[in-house]
């Protein structure tokens, strides 16, 4: 059995996300969001890359906890998003280990509510077997 809680599915949506600080509770996406798409997705995390404004210090931060990411879930297409905060937990260089706007970022969702727990379920519900990575 896998470590994971919940399989993940390559699954490519719109994502809008804003760096926070940690204790920042308010789930609304600011007025200048970023945007990206992912690069998997289950219903406890997501997968990232190409992420604008990313550096050495923000990475520190953010894998230390001091800071949060905001994001903007686009399910099927929706505005406004879904919205949760995640906590980053890993990240890996593609190419050149100083070139972090090319890495590849894996996100834990934080503290999710129920409806954005079962927007997930169903949306990943929607998808095949064959379409599960891991």
């Amino acid at each position: 059995m896998s470590q994971r809680g919940f399989k993940r599915y390559k699954i490519e949506i719109k994502i809008g996300l804003e760096f926070v600080k940690w204790n920042e509770t308010e789930l609304k996406m600011g007025g200048n969001p970023q945007f990206t798409r992912s690069l998997d997705i289950s219903q406890s995390g997501i997968g990232l890359e190409n992420i604008q404004g990313m550096n050495k210090k923000l990475l520190k931060q953010l894998l230390l906890g001091k800071k949060k990411i905001r994001l903007g879930l686009y399910i099927n297409g929706e505005a406004p998003p879904t919205t949760t905060f995640a906590r980053l937990i890993w990240s890996n260089p593609t190419y050149k280990e100083e070139d972090f706007r090319n890495r590849r970022y894996g996100c834990m969702f934080l503290d999710i509510s129920l409806l954005t727990f079962n927007k997930l379920k169903d949306l990943l519900d929607s998808y095949t077997k064959s379409d599960t990575i891991l």
